[in-house]
């Protein structure tokens, strides 16, 4: 969609914005316009003046879509939305490969919240469009965001390149088994030391950070995962607190983590084998039932209760 002013739906933003025959091209208009510069974060006298809020559909690899006060522009980096200090960005998604543009965002001391679970934004869309799910934002309660930290950010990087190179362990390992000469599985077996070490290194350095910011000590001696042997088990329990929202009622988190109905399709892959990694660390063995993830489930929701009282 082309760039402007989002007037009555009947009418087409680029004729209320175009300019006339012979005219010269004006700037545009409000948060999006010169008279919002980057970098300014005190008004004339120096008097503070008051935080602006926009909000953002993120994509993957598209522009993003970005609404604020009223007015609708994409951009191709979240980097060159004219926020200020103090601003707050409200985006539906924390892609990874975005990282680099929210740090950006962060280090100019722009706050970034994001959407906590992104199945609410189908409830406050009207149409399904990269617009609506824009303005979709400015209707969902605020208790339904979590404002974004720098370490957290660095634990979401790490945590990505986790996942990453254990889905590259579990396909080598088969393709390890069904190597057909001892060449080839020696390779193998080197590859796979390799991604061994990398995923526990990445592991140690999740835990250490993630302790900075989250529950992550106070969960692990409840559920009895303090000890080394448990450090995987512990990556899981902070990929389970980054991703899912305990406030939730103990079904909504089941069928949120794949643990409900399992067949649904729904979920997200990564949460379900984050619950059975983390309930096979507390369990201590591979075979695990349905009623021991709920009770690890659980055991998370209540302890962050308890802290909150």
């Amino acid at each position: 969609m082309s760039d402007g002013k989002f007037q009555d739906p009947g009418v087409d933003p680029e004729a209320v914005a175009a300019p006339g025959p012979g005219d010269k091209a004006a700037p545009p208009d409000g948060v999006f316009g010169r008279s919002a510069p980057i970098g300014e974060s005190l008004g004339r006298g120096g008097v503070e003046r008051l935080s602006r809020k926009f909000y953002a559909d993120v994509h993957w690899r598209k522009d993003h879509v970005v609404v604020a006060d009223g007015i609708v522009k994409r951009f191709r980096k979240l980097g060159d939305i004219p926020a200020q200090a103090g601003d707050e960005l409200y985006v539906d998604a924390m892609l990874p490969s975005r990282f680099q543009e929210f740090e950006e965002l962060l280090n100019r001391g722009v706050r970034v919240f994001y959407l906590r679970r992104t199945d609410v934004l189908e409830k406050y869309r009207e149409k399904k469009s990269d617009e609506d799910d824009a303005r979709a934002l400015m209707r969902i309660p605020q208790h339904l965001f979590r404002e974004l930290i720098g370490k957290e950010l660095e634990v979401r990087r790490l945590l990505h390149k986790y996942t990453t190179t254990k889905s590259h362990l579990e396909l080598v390992k088969q393709l390890s088994r069904e190597a057909d000469d001892e060449e080839t599985r020696a390779h193998y077996r080197h590859l796979i030391n390799h991604l061994r070490r990398r995923k526990y290194k990445l592991a140690k350095e999740i835990d250490a950070l993630a302790r900075n910011f989250l529950p992550v000590q106070q969960i692990a001696w409840k559920l009895g995962i303090i000890s080394n042997n448990c450090l995987f088990g512990r990556v899981a329990l902070v990929q389970l607190l980054l991703y899912v929202d305990f406030s939730l009622g103990l079904r909504k988190i089941l069928t949120y983590t794949g643990n409900y109905y399992p067949n649904d399709g729904r979920y997200s892959r990564t949460l379900k084998d984050a619950t059975e990694s983390l309930t096979i660390s507390v369990k201590r063995r591979q075979k695990i039932k349905g009623k021991e993830v709920r009770e690890v489930l659980k055991t998370i929701k209540n302890v962050l209760k308890a802290m909150k009282r």
